[in-house]
């Protein structure tokens, strides 16, 4: 939810519209209001809640079929197709007793709701990092569990310092 991008605003432009943040690098919150702007300069058709099922080519239109909610299958045709699906939606499930629990989370939201509650994170990287820093900044008493010596090298730089002051 308070995800910052690891990039600058110049390299997350499209169709030469620039996003506008006052920081270094731009805040999901920022990034979702710029896709609103992209969307509505450019009169983009968006169908929400939709699961893609199939993308053909046939000749030079590519057949995109999705499936809704209810069930219902749509077939569009499109020049080109961008395959945008994101990474976050993909946990990392360790296959162990207890992680179906009903207090175990494979999502970090936020927080506050776990104010002076033990929190134990699960990871050594990017976003066990950033989760573990703002939930402690939230008032959790945070403990990090990495199966390694050292954290993982992807941690953004302006993140590991902070990080690394903490577990000392």
């Amino acid at each position: 939810v308070h995800m910052v991008f690891f990039t600058t605003p110049e390299l997350l432009e499209i169709g030469g519209l620039p996003p506008t943040t006052p920081y270094d690098k731009p805040t999901r919150l920022e990034a979702l209001r710029y896709y609103r702007r992209v969307v509505d300069a450019y009169g983009l058709q968006i169908s929400f809640h939709e699961e893609v099922v199939a993308i053909e080519r046939e000749n030079d239109v590519f057949v995109v079929t999705t499936r809704g909610q209810r069930g219902v299958q749509r077939v569009r045709q499109a020049r080109a197709v961008v395959l945008a699906i994101g990474y976050y939606d993909l946990p990392n499930y360790l296959g162990i007793p207890g992680e179906d629990l009903p207090h175990v989370n494979h999502y970090y939201t936020d927080a506050h709701p776990h104010y002076r509650q033990r929190v134990v994170v699960v990871g050594g990287k990017n976003s066990a990092a950033e989760a573990a820093l703002e939930l402690f900044r939230g008032g959790a008493h945070v403990t990090l569990v990495h199966r390694h010596a050292t954290l993982g090298d992807s941690i953004k730089y302006w993140v590991r310092p902070d990080i690394e002051n903490r577990i000392k």
